[in-house]
């Protein structure tokens, strides 16, 4: 999947992308609170992170497809964008620096990635935020999904507590709701 608008980027990840990966999302507490993978220490982890996400794309259906959310000014990676491909639905994952929240690009980058995954057949999209992630569960339910419920103690979140926490379960079926996007 590859994108180009007026404020944002979405491309496959670079080898070269880890030093502005690490330095906008991966290695900065406040943009990764509510991440279920730890803060990074140094760029060596998110060099992993990327050496990964290369194999995946070797991969003919790989089924986990991480993506940068790049600026298109100088193609530095601002945030990432993640599909997690199941045989009857799809999940979505984001996130974005802190420095370049509030300006709508996840709100749009998500929305390319949903007209994306209906374009290929997924009929339903699933993604468990944090269930007091108030800006991400704002944000999905622009994009037309609807909180079914709570999945009680359901994953870490290393910046916030050692514990299981809450996450709500949102849910998009493109039949219902995508037109509005």
């Amino acid at each position: 999947m590859q994108i180009e608008r007026p404020s944002y980027r979405i491309r496959p990840l670079r080898q070269d992308d880890a030093r502005a990966l690490f330095a906008n999302y991966k290695g900065c507490s406040s943009s990764a609170k509510y991440l279920s993978s730890p803060c990074h220490g140094n760029v060596r982890q998110t060099e992993g992170v990327i050496a990964r996400a290369l194999l995946a794309y070797q991969q003919a259906t790989p089924k986990v497809l991480p993506l940068a959310i790049a600026l298109p000014s100088d193609d530095q990676v601002i945030g990432l964008l993640t599909f997690v491909l199941h045989d009857d639905y799809a999940e979505l994952h984001f996130g974005i620096s802190q420095r370049y929240r509030g300006q709508g690009i996840v709100l749009a980058a998500c929305a390319d990635a949903l007209l994306w995954l209906q374009q290929r057949g997924v009929g339903e999209v699933r993604t468990h935020p944090h269930h007091a992630h108030a800006a991400s569960i704002h944000i999905l339910q622009k994009l037309g999904f609807r909180r079914v419920g709570t999945i009680e103690q359901y994953a870490l979140f290393p910046q916030i507590s050692s514990q299981a926490q809450d996450c709500a379960d949102m849910r998009l079926r493109f039949g219902d709701s995508l037109a509005s996007v």
